[in-house]
């Protein structure tokens, strides 16, 4: 990895007092008892199982006919089909060939080793979630001691929009543009972080933080600890918030690293890390629980005909969040993070599990979801652990030139 080139603006949007961010770090501090690093699979402590699956709206839409599978496809507008991955202390890197291979790889301080004398579960690097809204990529990190958001429209150099906050995911909303940095106390922004409204209390009951936030079925959704600490909004800002009807007790468990909300066929999804999928067609209004049978190490996706996520070497598929079947993968891989590029079919995946970095991390890619290949050599370098990966097009650099 290489060092990290991000741009600080001199002004950032009001009420970004860094005196309150820091109330809420220690707000953090408090609430999660996940302080101790922790073993795999714990939501509340350790890095992820997963990614987000990107975290917020995951409808990718319906696949296109730009070409097949590994076929990135032509430039769109001067921009390159890219994913974009990012992950503890800051980390991102890239890949504009359809997952083959990922350049740009970058940290906030390559010089550390995560949970090696460092907390970087509770660290101000600590990725919670990126969105891409059509021409940035936006990306929130830190949990515990505060860190920021930042966006960047080459997924190389990033740009610094909100400083001293902590947030448990961001969400966008498709027809809007408008990004919600979830949390106790939420933001939004209508321009990719250009401007941020003021601290938004989302009602959120019990003693724990935002863990997860999503969109789907036009709302927000931000997920606590479980079913009764989560809410729902239809434009994020003050006194929209509310729980739903009806939602069994069993949804949203274990959902920070593992699981996610996602948006597809009519119908929205949480998913937790337990296995336990709660669907909802109306809005959020209410929902029913379906028990997929296996602990979800993957996050969750809409690849626009299918939800889908991962277990220990099995993929998990449903038409309708209702039904799932589940298939065994070749190799039988455990995946963490993953990604969906809609224009070629393409999924990549990061290896999950913990202690599954540095030497050990593997990234893999897969034209249906159920076989995959290892990256060899030189198509990917280990490093610290990924959280999310996303896809959307980038502007040309140095490191993805425009040919």
């Amino acid at each position: 990895m290489v060092s990290r080139r991000i741009r600080t603006p001199l002004l950032l949007a009001a009420g970004s007092s860094l005196l309150v961010c820091g109330l809420i770090a220690c707000d953090m501090n408090e609430d999660d008892p996940g302080a101790d690093a922790g073993p795999a699979g714990d939501s509340d402590a350790g890095p992820p199982e997963s990614d987000a699956g990107a975290t917020g709206d995951t409808d990718a839409g319906p696949r296109s006919d730009a070409g097949p599978p590994g076929d990135a496809g032509p430039p769109h507008d001067g921009r390159i089909a890219a994913f974009v991955a990012h992950g503890y202390a800051g980390r991102t890197t890239i890949s504009c060939d359809d997952g083959r291979t990922w350049v740009a790889d970058q940290s906030d301080d390559d010089s550390i080793r995560c949970f090696d004398g460092v907390d970087c579960d509770h660290h101000p690097g600590r990725a919670k979630g990126i969105v891409y809204d059509g021409e940035y990529f936006v990306a929130t990190y830190g949990w515990g001691p505060p860190g920021g958001v930042r966006r960047s429209r080459d997924g190389v150099d990033w740009e610094v929009v909100l400083e001293g906050t902590t947030f448990g995911g961001l969400a966008i909303d498709p027809g809007t543009g408008r990004i919600l940095a979830g949390g106790r106390s939420s933001r939004w922004t209508d321009d990719a972080g250009g401007s941020w409204s003021g601290d938004v209390d989302v009602g959120l009951g019990g003693g724990y933080n935002v863990r997860r936030a999503g969109y789907g079925g036009g709302v927000f959704v931000l997920a606590g600890n479980d079913a009764s600490e989560l809410v729902i909004s239809a434009d994020a800002t003050e006194g929209s918030w509310g729980p739903p009807d009806a939602i069994p007790a069993e949804c949203g468990a274990n959902i920070q690293n593992d699981g996610g909300i996602a948006y597809g066929g009519g119908a929205l999804v949480v998913l937790g890390g337990d296995g336990v999928a709660c669907r909802s067609t109306d809005g959020g209004r209410t929902f029913t629980s379906t028990d997929l049978g296996a602990s979800i190490g993957s996050h969750l996706l809409w690849d626009g005909a299918q939800f889908i996520a991962w277990s220990n070497g099995q993929v998990h598929r449903s038409p309708d969040g209702a039904s799932w079947s589940a298939e065994g993968t070749s190799p039988g891989v455990s995946l963490g993070a993953v990604g969906y590029n809609p224009e070629t079919g393409t999924y990549v995946g990061v290896r999950g599990g913990w202690n599954q970095w540095y030497e050990r991390q593997e990234l893999y890619r897969s034209a249906d979801g159920t076989t995959w290949e290892t990256l060899g050599d030189g198509a990917f370098e280990g490093g610290h652990p990924i959280f999310g990966i996303t896809f959307g097009r980038v502007l040309p650099s140095e490191e993805c030139p425009l040919i």
